[in-house]
């Protein structure tokens, strides 16, 4: 019969009458269905649906087959006893019999989606039946049967649950019919595929797959065997081994063994990899039964003859898919574990292990690098290399340094910074691998290293090759090094020892057998344990040197020991390696040349006689430049040779040989010139001699040689520290050479030239590190004297005077630090001591100023005149004289002395005592005597005076010196010229006693007595009564000045001098000046001293100008030259310079506010201060009524507010002052880092150098900050809190502010008694004061809380009163804030925009609620900048006060307070004047959300929150307001249930009750409705909604009911936020009706006259969007539960997907495939194709949604979904992709908004 025919039959049977009463009987029984309340009710329905059904067979149409399909379905319900479902399956036998085979199998989709899923959980009796009813009706379906077969087998698998029972077989052979009906290829494909997608059905499957097949015998049998399948069994056993069941696991591994050895390759490397990454994880379940099987199909163990190997077919594979791993950060400990679990089978792991170790450390380093995984992982490798055998470690080691050659055109940098990473953070080093590994590898570096020739060629490789090196030696044991003759003897005992300790022996030779052995033996050691043959080897195995693998023989019988030696060995070769590295890469580097023999010598040369005078030959200074590779290069030679040069392997010794020193001097100006030496005999007379080596030439090594001439060639301090510190420490930490090497003159002399140099102000950066370089070459000389000689020839070079003068300063004020440069350094001392007598002013001048800029402790100036005056040479003798019966005591000279010198020392303390301020005068009664020698003439002196001598000061010892000498007289026999000359130093001691005891301290009780010896002591020379009332008056008279003439020429003079930059040397003159005339300006504050210190502080701001220009040179220029630098800094402002202005701010400061002037000691004593320029103008402004000056209080109170109202003026300088140096430390860090080297202070010399400067000027404002906090603290913190509120308030970049505030809290820290208590109480105070400054509350509370934030965790909120006050002021600022953001609503762009909110909502722009701009819409929004201001304020309250207002306020209620005022002014307004153009909206969520996490706020503003959640407007916003609307929802819901309850029963059906809402309003009322209700559950956790699921799906199938477009369009996007939100196990009972619906639906776009110009309303469109987006998230997720019906809605193997054939059997396709032919087949095939490729693609794993539209205008635009669906799926299935669950939620939420963006 025709298909017309047919058609015509069908449609005269639906219109005869008795069909037609047939139809209304069903309908009726159908309709009963609703009332069905019990079980027993069900079976009724069956009884009389059946009897309906069997008196009406004549007719193969059945009535209402969806619906009867849907109650069947829910029929077999698992809940419903088994009776209920044999009844519904004797139905179905009817149905069946009735339709007959052809119309089953169009119709099969329909009925079986109730059927498959009953096998798995019906009872034992119904197996049977429903196995039959698929035998009867299904098996003859025969070919029909391939669309569903995957289901159909899915279906039947759960029968080979257990194989005892009886329907397992009865399960058996239908699986059997099926695979004959089908064919085996086809079935076994569908098979797989069922095992891919269904975890609940893989292990019956794997039974009756194991139980099916036959072992294979050949590669071709065991292709016969899977028939073309293996791809997919491939991923089949992937997924398999992947699964939670260990029998599941064990199954697919029982697969791959008995049916797939490796032997047969069975897979192609894709597939392969695919297997073995699912393979290899088994290891980690610890299952002995899984790894046995593992391992023996890895080793291609067949049966008990098979010989175990692994293959490179897995043993590539393995590590490819270990190497994939890897590179994973979330499961990085994975591969290490599975690694470790391989190595239970050497065979396997070693190999593995040996083959991926460099991958490996890639991995770890990369991750340690790129991730905050570092510490734990570092830990993971540690513990995953402590378990494996050593040798794999160094066995890559060393051949992948062998391989990676330094001099190599490749960049190796990466592999010798992963060994370096090794070595330096993964504990790898063991007793064995630091005694024989390590100096291995080091010997194999160090002999390649001496294989380059081309430094610079290489410097990139090289650069990090020294590091690794640098490395390995650190690590190397120092037993290493030191091997004694009784060892080695020892070893020779043994035929190894012998071959080893003999010239024949190579140790390279040695060191690659012995790595190559190690493999071999371990691997043959597991095998003989295996098969339990072990046989042990002699270590006594008999060698001879005639055997020709004589070598490995060698290796195979080495013992630790002989390793030992060989590594000491090495070491020895590696040293002399270094040496000739050292000369070679110097030579050609440093000196340019090409051979040593080229260099011309200057340390070799004689130039300098000790005894002939030296003359400073003046040439120019400038710096040689080096690339920064040869300076980084050289330090690392510095620190290798140091390193490893230890006096056990050290290949010379080097002696000093005496020869008479005018035989050395014959050989002057020839060729065969020598350098001089010097030493002293042990009777410590000096002796010149020569150095000799014990080398074979005799010469001293080039290495040291070369060492020496660096120190003095070379014009770069880099390489001359460097070169001299190892001079240095071989000679005393290594004692390999001896110290005569650096004792020539002629060296001392250049090198002393070369150090003076780098003391210049041009080179500040190197100036400490130059001082320590010379003080330590002083331990090595044979006297200091030639260094201080040197020093003094310097100083007395006229030309260079004040340059050399300044460096001497600098290393004085430097060595001062470290020793007492004065008894070391006495002669150039006494030079500038004989400055202060000169007849020049200008000498005079620089003498002074050397004083007072580089002496800090002026006491130790006086210790070599103490020392003159106390010589040994000086001897007297002691005599008594009775004089009116009074005795005095005198003192006679027993020989003659220096008079003349003694006289000399004399003037210099008298000098230095006038010239240095009254301060320091007094200090020395203060300052202890602490030199030896001194202290031991005390004692003498003591006895003589019977004074205490304990803790004598030095005006104590200058005193009793003076003393002395007054008592000292001439013999008889002495000339009358020393008569003369000896009056004439007693009138000098009398002059200095009368000065020293005016300063003697009031204060000090204890110097009474000592006074009083002083009294009889001159009363008893007959002088005592005179100058007894001069030092009297001395000692009780103040000084007076006189009074100043005041005029404008006086004024203008002195700001001329302080701001003229010709005047800046005499600048501290100047200001010492004013300081001696303070106290008489400051009658006239306003006049004189005001101008004053506003000229400082315009010289402050100057200051700061040019450290800006200078920081922005360093910002902005990437490398700048020293020369450059100097250049541009001689245009700026002198950094000593601002100190001085500092000081002089300081002490006008604190004088003007404290009256006092001399407690400022310690800050005057750091600039050394002699008087000077005060000096020559003292006298000139003398009175004799100074108390007389006085200040009123009335102007002293206007003063001290004048000069603390400037205050933050000055602090604001200094804060930008500290900022800016803080950022050059950054900045220099950065650098560093760039580099990627170590740290180097001399990197960068302008850098350094600045930062030097301004750590000094930092120290001044400590010292500043703290002086003025001690005179009125609350001004200070005021006035930093100030500067602070000013930045704040003027930065709008937050990066500018934070940089503020991490500055003044350091001021603040910096400030000594500063305490948190003392700056929150002053805040508080500040906050009292400024409440209606509103502009700066705001910032005030912000740093109130930054402060209270730190408070907590300490003890200072045990203080309640503070608490309480702190707690009271937070909460009114807090109001004030909250209150006066009101005024956004009332600013004029706020009001603007509502009154457009009109015209916005009728144009075509985008109309959301609570949306933050795009990036569009952000051009359109202009914020007022008050209007930004207070949005700025309710970020602060969300993100700064809230997270920690539980710990501000105690009391709840005062947080709910709060909340209430939020909701009031801000929250209120913004749901009310609802504009999508305010950033507020946003800011306003943010608070809201940090408010819910206090649940008892919730119902301050949940009733807003509520409104604004039913207002129709809600859903436009974006995803980003979205993520927040969701987290406030689901708070809300969870603290208030009833509303969740509330919004599920507004989803109601029937009438509206207001009469004046349409239909049409009130379904799209209820629409809404569900939409909130979708968004709410999508807001939750997974299942977080089940207890409400049974009303809700009763909700959802009344809305089915209704048949509704409308509202159907939001039911299936509820369903899709079910699939998310619910589990899926859950919903099974809903499928019935689901699919019905689908059915329904689908139907109605299936036009079977193949019409495709239809044309759908809009609301059709969306309803078909709409169920198919919710079909896709269906067929993505792929539930377990769904796997059974997938087949019905699309194609599911490779043969339904691809077959084009299809338009004789259009009714037997799945919905996909109908909708596919309708809808595509009057188009264009190659498009198709095309669109269809775009697709594969683009779309990778994971799985994600093709549909990601919001609307549609024509069904076209989903029709590549409809065709490539299938096929889509299908791909992704066999890629085994995941699902992309991030993207399927966004797009779910964008659907749930409004929002096109």
């Amino acid at each position: 019969m025709t298909k017309n025919n047919q058609s015509n039959s069908v449609e005269e049977i639906i219109k005869s009458p008795k069909y037609k009463r047939h139809s209304q009987n069903i309908e009726k029984i159908l309709a009963t269905f609703d009332a069905v309340s019990e079980w027993a009710d069900v079976i009724g329905f069956l009884t009389r649906l059946s009897k309906a059904l069997s008196t009406s067979s004549q007719f193969q149409i059945i009535p209402h087959k969806f619906l009867i399909a849907k109650r069947l379905a829910q029929c077999l319900n698992p809940a419903l006893p088994s009776g209920v479902h044999q009844k519904t399956l004797e139905v179905y036998s009817i149905i069946f019999q009735t339709i007959g085979l052809e119309e089953l199998s169009k119709d099969l989709s329909i009925y079986s989606y109730g059927l498959f899923p009953l096998l798995q959980y019906s009872a034992m009796n119904v197996k049977p039946q429903l196995l039959n009813l698929y035998e009867k009706y299904y098996l003859p379906l025969g070919e029909n049967l391939k669309q569903c077969m995957k289901s159909f087998i899915l279906a039947l698998l759960p029968g080979f649950e257990d194989e005892g029972n009886e329907y397992y077989e009865q399960t058996y052979n239908l699986m059997d019919k099926l695979c004959g009906i089908v064919g085996e290829e086809y079935f076994y494909h569908c098979l797989f595929l069922g095992i891919i997608s269904s975890t609940s059905q893989r292990i019956y499957a794997f039974s009756y797959i194991l139980k099916k097949f036959k072992k294979p015998t050949s590669a071709e049998e065991m292709k016969n065997i899977f028939k073309g399948n293996l791809v997919i069994c491939s991923r089949c056993i992937a997924a398999s081994l992947l699964d939670d069941d260990l029998l599941v696991q064990r199954s697919a591994l029982e697969l791959l063994v008995s049916y797939l050895p490796v032997n047969y390759e069975p897979f192609s490397n894709e597939d392969l990899d695919i297997v073995l990454s699912s393979a290899i994880t088994v290891v980690l379940r610890k299952d002995m039964s899984l790894n046995r099987r593992l391992y023996s199909w890895l080793l291609g163990i067949v049966n008990e003859g098979s010989k175990p190997h692994l293959s490179d077919y897995i043993k590539t594979s393995i590590c490819r898919s270990i190497k994939k791993m890897l590179l994973v950060k979330e499961e990085f400990q994975k591969p290490y574990k599975i690694l470790l679990s391989l190595l239970d089978d050497s065979r396997i792991g070693l190999i593995i292990v040996d083959e991926l170790f460099i991958d490996i450390l890639i991995s770890a380093y990369y991750h340690h690098n790129n991730s905050n995984i570092g510490d734990e992982l570092i830990n993971t490798v540690n513990m995953f290399l402590s378990m494996i055998e050593p040798y794999i470690i160094w066995s890559n080691i060393f051949h992948n340094l062998e391989k990676h050659h330094p001099k190599d055109e490749n960049d190796n940098k990466e592999i010798y910074q992963l060994f370096e990473f090794l070595l330096s953070f993964i504990k790898i080093t063991d007793e064995e691998a630091e005694t024989i590994h390590l100096p291995f590898c080091f010997y194999l570096m160090i002999k390649q290293l001496n294989e380059i020739d081309d430094y610079e060629k290489y410097k990139d490789n090289i650069l990090i090759y020294m590091k690794l090196i640098l490395t390995i030696l650190k690590k190397i044991s120092k037993n290493t090094f030191r091997f004694t003759e009784s060892k080695i003897n020892e070893l020779k005992t043994t035929p190894v020892g012998v071959y080893i300790t003999s010239n024949k022996f190579n140790e390279y030779s040695f060191i690659n057998d012995y790595y190559k052995m190690q493999m071999s033996n371990i691997i043959d050691s597991f095998n003989n344990r295996l098969s339990a043959n072990n046989v042990n080897k002699s270590n006594n195995e008999d060698v001879s040197i005639d055997n020709p693998e004589y070598m490995s023989s060698i290796v195979e019988n080495a013992t630790i020991d002989h390793c030992s030696y060989v590594a000491h060995c090495c070491m020895k070769k590696s040293l002399l390696l270094i040496y000739s590295i050292y000369e070679k890469f110097t030579v050609k580097c440093i000196f340019n040349k090409n051979t040593f023999d080229e260099l011309e010598l200057a340390c070799q040369t004689y130039e300098y006689d000790e005894n002939s005078k030296y003359v400073l030959k003046e040439k120019p200074f400038k710096s040689q430049y080096f690339d920064h590779w040869k300076l980084d290069l050289y330090s690392d030679f510095y620190s290798l040779i140091f390193e490893l040069s230890e006096s056990t392997i050290i290949p010379f010794k080097l002696e000093f040989v005496p020869i008479e020193y005018d035989y050395i001097f014959r050989f002057k100006n020839n060729e065969n010139e020598m350098a001089v030496f010097q030493s002293y005999d042990t009777y410590g007379k000096k002796v010149y001699g020569k150095i000799v080596s014990t080398q074979d030439d005799g010469k001293i090594p080039n290495w040291i040689i070369l060492l020496k001439e660096c120190c003095i060639s070379v014009n770069n301090f880099h390489i001359i520290n460097s070169s001299l510190l190892l001079l240095f420490d071989v000679i005393s930490k290594k004692n390999i050479v001896i110290k005569e090497i650096i004792s020539d003159y002629n060296f001392i002399v250049k090198l002393i030239e070369q150090l003076w140099n780098y003391l210049s102000d041009k080179c500040v950066s190197y100036n400490i590190q130059t001082v320590k370089l010379i003080l330590e070459l002083c331990k090595y000389v044979p006297s200091t004297y030639m260094i201080e000689n040197l020093f003094s020839v310097y100083l007395n070079i006229s030309n260079n005077k004040q340059q050399n003068y300044n460096k001497f300063g600098v290393f004085w004020k430097t060595a001062e630090t470290m020793i007492n440069p004065s008894t070391l350094f006495s002669q150039p001392l006494f030079i500038l001591f004989d400055t202060l007598f000169s007849n020049s002013p200008q000498e005079k001048q620089l003498g002074e100023q050397w004083f007072k800029n580089y002496v800090k402790d002026i006491s130790v100036c006086f210790d070599p005149l103490l020392q003159i005056l106390h010589n040994s040479l000086i001897s007297r003798k002691k005599e008594e004289l009775v004089y009116e019966s009074s005795k005095v005591i005198n003192y006679k000279y027993m020989k003659e002395i220096n008079f003349d010198q003694i006289s000399y020392a004399f003037d210099c303390i008298m000098s230095l005592i006038n010239n240095i301020p009254s301060p320091l005068v007094k200090k020395l009664w203060k300052t202890p005597l602490k030199l030896v020698h001194l202290l031991n003439k005390c004692e003498s002196l003591s006895q003589d005076y019977d004074y205490d001598i304990t803790s004598i000061t030095y005006g104590e010892f200058i005193t009793l010196t003076c003393l002395l000498f007054i008592q000292s007289e001439t013999p008889s026999n002495f000339s009358e010229n020393y008569k003369t000359k000896n009056e004439s130093i007693q009138l000098q001691s009398g002059k200095l006693l009368l000065h020293i005891l005016s300063f003697i301290p009031r204060e000090n009780q204890e110097l009474n007595t000592y006074i009083s010896i002083i009294q009889e002591i001159i009363l008893k020379k007959l002088l005592f009564c005179e100058v007894l009332e001069t030092a009297k008056n001395v000692y009780d008279d103040q000084v007076n000045e006189k009074m100043l003439d005041i005029s404008y020429t006086f004024l203008h003079t002195i700001l001329d001098a302080l701001s003229f930059n010709s005047n800046r040397p005499l600048l501290l003159y100047w200001i010492e000046f004013i300081l001696s005339c303070i106290q008489t300006l400051q009658i006239s504050f306003f006049v004189f001293i005001q101008p004053i210190i506003q000229c400082l502080c315009d010289e402050l701001e100057n200051y700061l100008i040019s450290i800006k220009n200078i920081a922005n040179i360093f910002k902005y220029q990437k490398d700048i030259s020293e020369d450059e630098f100097r250049t541009i800094k001689e245009g700026l402002y002198n950094d000593n310079d601002a100190q001085i202005v500092l000081y002089g701010l300081e002490r006008l400061f604190k004088y003007c506010l404290t009256d006092s002037i001399d407690d400022s000691e310690e800050i005057a004593f750091s600039y050394g201060g002699l008087k000077s320029f005060s000096n020559y103008v003292s006298s000139i402004f003398t009175t004799n009524n100074i108390e007389e000056i006085k200040v009123d209080e009335n102007s002293k109170t206007k003063i001290q507010e004048w000069l603390l109202g400037n205050l933050p003026k000055i602090i604001s300088v200094f804060q930008q002052i500290w900022s800016i140096i803080d950022d050059i430390v950054e900045l220099k860090k950065e650098k560093e880092n760039d580099l990627m080297m170590e740290s180097s202070f001399y990197d960068n010399v302008p850098i350094s150098e600045f930062l030097y400067t301004g750590e000094k000027y930092k120290n001044m404002i400590k010292k500043y900050l703290n002086s003025m906090y001690r005179i009125n603290y609350i001004y200070v913190v005021e006035s930093l809190i100030e500067v602070w509120l000013l930045e704040r308030i003027d930065n709008d970049k937050p990066s500018n502010s934070n940089n503020t505030t991490n500055t003044i809290f350091q001021m603040i820290d910096c400030i000594d008694d500063c305490s948190p208590t003392v700056v929150i109480q002053t805040i508080i105070q500040n906050l009292r004061k400024r409440r209606h400054q509103k502009n700066k509350i705001k910032i005030l509370k912000i740093l109130l809380t930054t402060i209270i934030e730190k408070l907590f965790k300490t003890d200072m909120f045990e203080d309640r009163g503070l608490r309480r006050d702190q707690q009271e002021i937070y909460q009114r600022i807090l109001d004030i804030c909250i209150a006066q953001c009101q005024k956004i609503f009332e600013s004029p762009s706020w009001v603007n925009s509502l009154n457009n909110q009109e015209s916005i909502n009728n144009s075509n722009a985008s109309n959301y609620i609570l949306v933050p701009p795009s990036t569009v819409e952000n051009n359109k929004i202009s914020v007022q900048k008050d209007e930004m201001g207070y949005i700025e304020i309710i970020m602060y309250i969300s993100k700064g006060v809230f997270p920690i207002i539980r710990k501000v306020f105690a009391d709840q209620e005062k947080i709910v307070n709060v909340c209430n005022n939020i909701n009031y002014y801000i929250i209120t307004n913004v749901f009310k004047n609802r504009n999508e153009e305010t950033l507020v909206l946003v800011v306003v969520l943010d608070l809201i959300i940090e408010m819910l996490k206090l649940s008892y706020t919730h119902r301050c503003y949940k009733k807003e929150i509520w409104d604004l959640f039913y207002n129709p407007k809600f859903f436009r916003m974006n995803l980003k307001i979205s993520s927040k609307w969701k987290v406030i929802m689901n708070s809300i819901v969870q603290s208030d249930t009833e509303k969740f309850n509330d919004l599920i029963s507004r989803i109601a059906l029937g009438s509206p009750t207001n009469i004046f809402i349409s239909r049409e309003q009130e379904l799209a009322n209820r629409a809404l409705i569900l939409r909130r209700l979708s968004y709410i559950i999508f807001s939750g956790e997974n299942d977080q909604y089940l207890k409400q699921l049974p009303i809700i799906q009763e909700k959802i199938v009344e809305l089915f009911k209704e048949s509704n477009n409308y509202t159907n369009i939001e039911v299936y996007l509820f369903l899709r936020v079910l699939l998310r939100r619910i589990s899926t196990k859950h919903l099974a009972n809903f499928w019935p009706v689901i699919f019905t619906e689908l059915f329904n639906l689908f139907e109605k776009y299936i036009d079977v006259t193949g019409n495709d110009e239809k044309e759908y309303t809009n609301e059709e469109l969306k309803l078909l969007l709409s169920s198919f987006k919710f079909l896709e998230l269906l067929i993505v997720l792929a539930p377990q539960e769904f796997q059974l019906h997938q087949w019905i809605f699309i194609g599911e193997t490779n043969e339904t997907i691809n077959d084009d054939n299809i338009t004789s059997e259009l009714a037997k396709l799945s919905l996909m495939d109908k909708l596919k032919y309708i809808w595509m087949k009057n188009s264009d095939n190659e498009e198709n194709e095309e669109s269809m490729v775009n697709i594969n693609n683009t779309e990778q794993s994971p799985k994600k949604l093709l549909i990601t539209v919001k609307n549609i205008s024509n069904k076209t635009q989903i029709k590549d979904f409809v065709c490539h669906i299938s096929k889509y799926i299908y791909d992704s299935t066999l890629r085994l992709s995941s699902v992309d669950t991030e993207f399927i939620d966004k797009i779910i939420e964008s659907d749930l908004l409004e929002n096109d963006n």
